[in-house]
């Protein structure tokens, strides 16, 4: 059960008032805190240790089948590497150019 003075402070302009001072470090950014530039990277860069590569044998490759009929058959929300959330690693997945869910390895979530 709430309180209903609680009720009347939070609308009171005073609570209002106090809650915005005490929130407003967050959300001020002034142009001098801001970086003057960045660099784009296509890709990450490990430099403090080498890149692992999968193994064949511990690619996860799902079951789905593509039907030419029905572009939603490839890699839906039934296949087994969405369920695992896993993206289907490009040449494995037997959809191919038509597997969805490859949104990392195809960047298409960037772009």
């Amino acid at each position: 059960m709430r309180s209903p003075n609680l009720e009347k402070e939070k609308n009171s302009t005073s609570f209002r008032r106090e809650l915005e001072q005490s929130l407003s470090p967050f959300f001020s950014q002034d142009a001098e805190d801001m970086p003057a530039h960045f660099k784009h990277i296509e890709r990450n860069e490990f430099l403090h240790r080498k890149h692992l590569k999968q193994k064949k044998q511990d690619i996860p490759i799902c079951n789905c089948k593509y039907i030419a009929d029905d572009p939603e058959s490839a890699c839906g929300e039934r296949c087994l590497n969405v369920l695992t959330s896993t993206e289907c690693t490009p040449g494995f997945c037997p959809c191919g150019e038509y597997c969805k869910n490859q949104v990392n390895h195809k960047r298409s979530l960037y772009d």
